[in-house]
């Protein structure tokens, strides 16, 4: 995990044992989300997909981590830990640099765009199949936002921020590519809810 080529908060690389686990293919849905009893409304500002029109089939965006939490839990599942999302966006011990290889994201992703999210898996998919591993919104995980490799195996603030979760996978509006990397880890505050903000949820065999 992580990586000797990014940012200093990607390394040291080190090795993180995973037990077997299942990861939804997209990010959850607007249409997934409206049928959560119990779930909280999402922000609404310009750019969240959020009742919406034509933005069914798009990533509900503008949640915070708390409700990205509890959407998860409301369908028997949980976020995925940060070490469980990068080995699935870099194909696992292939270590890819971005969900579909080594090749820039032009033509892959949701990226670089001035009117919002895209539908879901309306790019090819990337590594085990999965859809938006890199762009249209970044990704809440498990974790506190810390140095390697505390923040992966204690997974709780500890000595570090107790308020800032970590996000991966880039999102719409980003126009730099290596924001899109499979290492590449954001430090966002657990209730921010920008139009950049999604998630996806996971399940432990």
């Amino acid at each position: 995990m992580g990586s000797d080529n990014g940012n200093s908060d990607e390394k040291p690389v080190h090795r993180v044992e995973l037990e077997g686990f299942c990861l939804d293919i997209t990010p959850v849905t607007v249409d997934a989300y409206a049928r959560c009893r119990g779930c909280s409304t999402p922000g609404s500002g310009e750019f969240c997909t959020w009742r919406r029109a034509r933005k069914g089939n798009h990533p509900i965006n503008c949640v915070d981590w708390g409700q990205a939490s509890a959407y998860c839990r409301s369908v028997g599942k949980q976020l995925p830990t940060e070490a469980q999302w990068e080995y699935a966006a870099r194909g696992g011990s292939r270590q890819l640099e971005y969900s579909w290889g080594s090749e820039g994201p032009q033509g892959r992703a949701c990226w670089n765009r001035q009117e919002g999210t895209c539908a879901v898996g309306s790019y090819a998919s990337g590594a085990f199949g999965l859809k938006d591993m890199a762009g249209n919104v970044w990704e809440w995980v498990q974790g506190w936002y810390g140095d390697y490799p505390s923040s992966v195996s204690r997974n709780h603030a500890g000595a570090f921020s107790d308020s800032s979760r970590v996000c991966r996978g880039g999102c719409w509006v980003i126009n730099a590519p290596t924001g899109l990397r499979g290492a590449y880890r954001l430090d966002v505050a657990s209730g921010n809810r920008s139009s950049g903000l999604g998630f996806r949820c996971a399940r432990t065999r």
